[in-house]
C-alpha cells in the first residue's frame, strides 16, 4: 500500500540544477512550498569598491533590502539599524513604500528604523533604506562591524538580520610644515635637514683656519 501523494499546487517552484549547464540532459529539481507559508529576508550592502577600505574620517553608504521570501503577503514590516558608536549618520533616503520618521541625522551611533506602508507581496524585494555615514576620525581598526534588523508581525513573528564587516583604515598623519617658511615638508624632511646641518658644521669646523703659533 502506498502512502498518500503530496498536493500538487501553483505554489511548486521548479529550479534549473546547476549541471543542467554542462549535462546535455535537462535535469531539474522541485520543491515544494506550501501554501501559508511565512518568511522573510533582510541583506546589507555597502558601497565600496571590492579591496577598498574606508579612511577613517571619510563617507560610505549603506543599502538595506528586504524581501517576501514566502507564499504570502507579510503586512507591518520594518527595517532598523543600530549605527555602532563610530559611525554618525549623515542622511536617511527610504525605498519606496518605505517611510523613516524621526531618523537622528547627524548622531553618532544612531538607531534608525523604517516602516513599510502597504504588505510586501510574495516575491517582493523592496529596498528598504540608504543610509549615508561617516566613519569618526579617530577610528584605527581594519573594519567596522553592523546588523541591520527586519521584523513582520503576525503569527508566528519573523525576525532576521544581516551583519556586515566594511574594511577600513587609519586616515594618513598630517604633513609637518615648518613654522618659519610655512612650506610643507615631508614627514622625513625635518630629520633629513638636521642630518645636513650637521654635516655642515662638521666641514666648517674641519676646513676652520688654525692660529699660527709664535
Amino acid at each position: 500500500m502506498t502512502g498518500p501523494s503530496r498536493p500538487t499546487s501553483s505554489n511548486d517552484v521548479v529550479t534549473v540544477a546547476p549541471d543542467a549547464l554542462t549535462d546535455s540532459r535537462l535535469t531539474a529539481v522541485k520543491h515544494w512550498v506550501a501554501p501559508g507559508a511565512r518568511s522573510l529576508s533582510v541583506t546589507k550592502t555597502d558601497d565600496m569598491t571590492p579591496g577598498s577600505a574606508v579612511l577613517a574620517g571619510a563617507t560610505f553608504s549603506y543599502l538595506l533590502t528586504v524581501a517576501n521570501t514566502g507564499t504570502v503577503a507579510l503586512p507591518g514590516v520594518t527595517a532598523s539599524d543600530v549605527l555602532p558608536a563610530a559611525l554618525t549618520l549623515v542622511s536617511v533616503t527610504p525605498g519606496t513604500g518605505w517611510t523613516c520618521p524621526g531618523a537622528p541625522v547627524n548622531t553618532a551611533g544612531a538607531a534608525v528604523s523604517c516602516e513599510h506602508a502597504d504588505p510586501i507581496a510574495p516575491g517582493e524585494q523592496s529596498p528598504a533604506v540608504t543610509l549615508v555615514v561617516r566613519l569618526a576620525a579617530t577610528y584605527t581598526a581594519t573594519s567596522i562591524h553592523n546588523v541591520a534588523t527586519a521584523v513582520a508581525p503576525g503569527s508566528p513573528p519573523i525576525q532576521v538580520q544581516a551583519t556586515l564587516d566594511t574594511p577600513t583604515r587609519s586616515a594618513a598623519p598630517p604633513t609637518p610644515v615648518l613654522p618659519v617658511t610655512g612650506m610643507a615638508m615631508p614627514p622625513f624632511g625635518l630629520a633629513f635637514l638636521l642630518i645636513l646641518t650637521g654635516l655642515a658644521l662638521m666641514r666648517v669646523a674641519r676646513y676652520r683656519p688654525q692660529r699660527q703659533r709664535g
